[in-house]
Formats: C-alpha cells, structure tokens, sequence
C-alpha cells in the first residue's frame, strides 16, 4: 500500500527520512537535467536509493513482465532491493493481498510525500478514512514486488535495463485511478537520451 503525504501526516511521528551518508565516496556527476511541469520533476541518477524510479529502458522491451515498467525502490537494504511496479495494476481486492510484511501496523516514508505499508496496514488506513481524517483517494493498493539480489540491480542498471531517476512524489500520480502512461510522462521529464 502507498500512500501519500495527507494519509501518513496524521499518524506521524515527525521522524524525517535518513539523509544519505555524507561521508559516502562518489565520483564527480555533472548536475543532472531536471525538467519540472508544475509540482512534478524528475531527473537522471546514477546510484539507486530509497524512494527512487526505475525505469525500464528499450533493452526490456518484449519481456513481459518489465516491459515499459516503472518501478519505485521501496528499499535497498543489506538483504537487497525492493520495489513495486507502478505501472500494472492488478485485479486483485485487498482480501486476496498476499502477506509480504515484515512490519506491522506502520507507514514507512519512501520519499518526500509518500509512505508505503503492508497488508496489515490497510486496517489503519481504512480506520483513517472512516474516521474521515484523509480520503480513499490518498492511497494505492499494490499487490506483489520486485526483488533483487544484493548486486544483481547494480548488473542490471550496468547492462543499461534500467534508468534511475529521482522525482517528486507528484509524478508517482496518486490522485490518478491507474497509471497508465505513467513510463512515458516519466521518460519525458528524465529526457529520451536517458531512458533509451
């Protein structure tokens, strides 16, 4: 489940996503393009991180699953990374979800404006919207992931499968009911040289 930043504030608890390692060695980038349209931007990154898009480039075109995808990195932990597919939505109610928690009862802040959940969060959302402190439409149901092994990602993004990209959560589009067209509003706002 993701949510966006109306849905989470009242059940914060003022914590601020961690901020990337300052003594982290990285080698000199130019400064990305960043185009904006209104509130949504989004720009080319070179190291994938917490809250950021993956892009499916041309080279996954005709393999089904990943074709044309876009997927957010919901984690990129030691045990490797973690997303979901934005773009597929799924024709599954949230009684059929399958249990992927590993937390229970929390939302976690993926980037500015935007928190995922479990399963097992739904309860507190559905509670939210009862108790008419936010909307239905403030979240997504999302059933599934994409997992990685712990350099597989970094082989794939190598290989040029994957494009990174850092955006608003505006772009994600949670006010939207699908998201279709999503990977070529976001392949426009990164630029084509990027993506393909």
């Amino acid at each position: 489940m993701v949510a966006n930043e109306q849905a989470f504030m009242t059940a914060s608890t003022g914590k601020s996503s961690p901020a990337a390692d300052p003594d982290e060695k990285r080698t000199a980038q130019p400064p990305p393009q960043l185009v904006t349209v209104g509130d949504r931007w989004a720009h080319a990154i070179h190291e994938p991180e917490r809250g950021c898009l993956l892009i499916a480039t041309e080279k996954l075109d005709g393999v089904h699953i990943f074709e044309r995808t876009v997927v957010l990195l919901l984690s990129t932990g030691p045990a490797g990374p973690l997303g979901i597919i934005l773009n597929r939505p799924s024709l599954m109610s949230i009684k059929e979800m399958r249990n992927t928690a590993t937390t229970s009862g929390v939302f976690e802040e993926v980037m500015k404006g935007l928190y995922y959940g479990t399963k097992e969060t739904a309860g507190c959302a559905a509670e939210m919207v009862k108790r008419n402190m936010v909307g239905v439409g403030d979240f997504r149901f999302f059933d599934g992931y994409c997992g990685w092994e712990t350099e597989q990602l970094r082989e794939e993004i190598d290989a040029r499968y994957w494009t990174l990209a850092a955006c608003s959560s505006s772009v994600i589009g949670l006010d939207k009911e699908a998201s279709f067209g999503l990977w070529e509003d976001v392949s426009w706002l990164v630029g084509p040289k990027a993506v393909s």
